[in-house]
């Protein structure tokens, strides 16, 4: 059954003097049925940047927030939340949509029409690509993560809350277009520093070089490894993400879909 209904997009203009807007979520909203769904792109597409990264996903959260509280349910609301938004973030006026019973395939031809980014083949995972691989896990698993965050004067990859604990997290890539074993051992000692600064556990994510990697990619990998053990580190890979969340699960699910 068709029914009608209508989406909008979400767009990031992180310096409105140059007014360079970014599409970053398209949202589907059937007011028959009371549905809305949100898809947001990967933010690392979005912004290399930490700290912007970290400021939009807070903006992504809390619009999320009001989609799934009902408060984003027909034209009028979207519309007057379009005019009081911004100027960071602005999201488009209603454009009519057929939605067919198969909502999500619907929200997924949109998005990927309006939204999704480019990829690049064979680039391996990057440290942005990393981090929003760590950031939809915890979200699907109800897990409280904050990226690009700062405790006290120090800024982390990312900071894990719950079972009443805090958690900083590195993220580390010796995968990627070009990785650099001394950046990322620079990275490495950065975040043992500012771990021991605020007396806090951590908790490293890493990508380990790919099987034609160079020797030093090879020989980095492992001193950093020493490295985290020797600080009682935590290190894992992308395959513990999952069971790395659901560990740390009993925050409020967060209402957002993130894509790969």
């Amino acid at each position: 059954m068709i029914s009608e209904g209508f989406y909008s997009i979400l767009r990031y203009t992180p310096d409105s003097a140059r007014g360079e807007a970014k599409n970053v979520a398209l949202m589907l909203v059937d007011e028959r049925r009371d549905i809305a769904r949100l898809r947001v792109a990967p933010l690392s597409q979005i912004t290399p940047k930490l700290n912007e990264h970290g400021v939009l996903d807070k903006l992504l959260v809390q619009f999320g927030s009001r989609l799934q509280a009902g408060e984003l349910r027909d034209q009028a609301q979207v519309n007057a939340l379009s005019r009081a938004i911004g100027p960071t973030l602005s999201l488009t006026a209603p454009i009519p949509a057929a939605i067919g019973d198969n909502v999500d395939a619907t929200l997924k031809a949109l998005y990927m029409a309006f939204v999704a980014p480019r990829q690049s083949r064979d680039a391996g995972i990057s440290h942005g690509q990393l981090l929003d691989r760590l950031v939809k896990a915890c979200r699907k698993a109800g897990a409280a993560i904050e990226p690009g965050a700062y405790v006290g004067d120090m800024l982390f990859d990312a900071i894990l809350s719950g079972l009443g604990r805090r958690t900083p997290v590195q993220i580390l890539s010796f995968d990627g277009a070009s990785p650099n074993p001394r950046g990322l051992e620079q990275a490495a000692g950065y975040f043992l520093f500012a771990l021991n600064r605020i007396h806090e556990d951590g908790l490293c994510v890493m990508q380990p070089p790919p099987e034609h990697a160079i020797d030093p990619a090879r020989a980095s990998y492992r001193r950093i490894r020493n490295w985290m053990e020797d600080g009682r580190v935590e290190t894992i890979g992308p395959e513990g993400l999952p069971s790395m969340a659901a560990s740390m699960s009993g925050a409020e699910l967060l209402p957002l879909v993130m894509s790969t």
